[in-house]
């Protein structure tokens, strides 16, 4: 009863409505697509930055993305440019 489930494409089987995961993996990973017109870039950020975000947001759950920002100081590029 972790997260909320809904019939599949025939009704035979349930599936969940989300995936939960312990880490934001699009925010970790980044991404880079084009798809129906709109794209997208989000450049991969460091693990160890959005895990101490991740904590200090549990501690505090009204925290602003400004006050975030203190911990995730911005992205974390592969090339170290």
């Amino acid at each position: 009863d972790t997260v909320a489930m809904r019939p599949n494409f025939d009704g035979t089987k349930a599936e969940p409505v989300v995936l939960p995961a312990r880490i934001p993996n699009l925010l970790v990973n980044g991404a880079t697509g084009i798809a129906v017109g709109m794209a997208t870039n989000i450049p991969p950020h460091n693990l160890g930055e959005v895990c101490t975000a991740l904590v200090k947001l549990l501690d505090n759950e009204e925290l602003t993305t400004a006050q975030l920002c203190r911990w995730i100081k911005g992205p974390d590029f592969p090339t170290g440019v």
